[in-house]
C-alpha cells in the first residue's frame, strides 16, 4: 500500500515509537516516485551496528 512507513529500533520493547527511536521514513512521494524495482530492492543499513535491539514497522496510510 501507497503511504508513509516509518522504522523505529530500540533495545527494549517498551516505547518503540517515541519519535526519538525513528530510525528511517519512507514517504509516500518517495515511494511514488521508485520504480516498481526501486521498491523492491530499497532497503536500509541500521545505524546502531552490532547491538541487539528490536524493530518496528509503521504504516500511516494516505489521507487521500
Amino acid at each position: 500500500p501507497i503511504g508513509d512507513y516509518h522504522l523505529y529500533r530500540h533495545d527494549a520493547l517498551g516505547n518503540m515509537r517515541d519519535p526519538a527511536n525513528r530510525i528511517h521514513t519512507v514517504t509516500k512521494a518517495e515511494i511514488e516516485a521508485m520504480s516498481v524495482e526501486q521498491r523492491a530492492a530499497h532497503s536500509l543499513t541500521d545505524p546502531i551496528s552490532g547491538a541487539r535491539g528490536f524493530y518496528q514497522l509503521v504504516f500511516e496510510p494516505a489521507l487521500d
